[in-house]
């Protein structure tokens, strides 16, 4: 398998969260400021002006999928 070299302009990552059906709000869980913590942690890291790190997160997409409502498009009778 041929793996292109890529500089640091892209940084691929997921995140997963915990205790959703207690409430986001928890240490764990999607509204906790955890996303906010891993994202500037890794910016400080190249360095750069604060302002970058806003702009990376805004030309940023984000994908929510819960999987307690997800239907596999192969099981769609257990659903």
């Amino acid at each position: 398998m041929d793996h292109k070299l890529r500089d640091n302009s892209e940084i691929e990552m997921i995140l997963l969260f915990d205790h959703e059906e207690i409430g986001s709000i928890s240490a764990q869980g999607a509204d906790s400021n955890m996303a906010i913590e891993v994202t500037q942690r890794i910016f400080d890291n190249y360095g750069g002006p604060q302002e970058d790190y806003y702009r990376a997160i805004h030309s940023s997409y984000l994908i929510s999928a819960d999987m307690a409502h997800a239907v596999h498009p192969n099981y769609s009778d257990k659903h």
